[in-house]
């Protein structure tokens, strides 16, 4: 699936009462129409599948999508006075073997964000953090009950492993890997790369304005 940047060309009406129905439909290949009461907005959502549950868009992500890049343009923002709120989750996802995917922990930290339009946009590049950054922070001030968890997860995992080999005959290097975990003890790990974990985000949340909400999972985690 090809990278590009995600543009959202939103036209805020400011007529009638709050809420109301949203409704979409489909205007081309990656585009999507979405309408309520009082704001029109159309998506190109490469990467993202849409769904509508009463006032919020949700977009999930799928494949490669890249949210990093996603930039809103209001034709019509005088309701936002140049500033869009919201809030994003960060979590740690688990690294295990190749294949497996990159399954997150329970574990998550919110922070509220305010994006500032720059030239006529909303960007969501200023407010993900620097992974090296979330990992300092996480180390400084929640490393004890990342750790607990991750160890827990990972010894759960390859116990089942090495219980049901068969599962994992054409991967020997994999059923060697659980065994050496196996030997280590929680405390022999310190650092968030020690625990083979990633600093994601799981979910943000951008309020669009007139109780409407536009919500982003990283569903490419599970």
């Amino acid at each position: 699936m090809k990278k590009s940047i995600i543009t959202l060309a939103i036209a805020a009406l400011i007529v009638g009462s709050c809420g109301g129905k949203i409704y979409a439909n489909n205007t081309g290949q990656d585009s999507i129409l979405v309408s309520t009461n009082n704001i029109n907005l159309i998506l190109y959502i490469d990467g993202f599948k849409i769904e509508i549950e009463q006032d919020t868009i949700f977009l999930r992500q799928i494949g490669f999508g890249e949210i990093d890049n996603l930039q809103i343009t209001f034709l019509s923002d005088d309701h936002k006075n140049g500033v869009m709120k919201g809030e994003i989750i960060y979590g740690v996802a688990q690294y295990l073997f190749d294949d497996r995917g990159q399954p997150p922990l329970d574990f998550s930290f919110k922070d509220s964000i305010l994006i500032n339009k720059t030239d006529n946009k909303y960007a969501i590049q200023q407010v993900i953090k620097d992974r090296e950054l979330m990992e300092d922070f996480f180390e400084k001030t929640f490393f004890e009950e990342i750790k607990k968890e991750s160890y827990a997860f990972q010894k759960r995992f390859y116990q089942e492993v090495i219980d049901y080999q068969e599962k994992w005959e054409c991967c020997p290097e994999y059923i060697e890997k659980a065994k050496q975990f196996m030997y280590k003890e929680e405390n022999d790990f310190h650092t968030i790369e020690d625990l083979s974990l990633e600093v994601v985000y799981k979910k943000i949340v951008l309020e669009l304005g007139f109780s409407t909400y536009l919500v982003f999972y990283n569903e490419y985690l599970w």
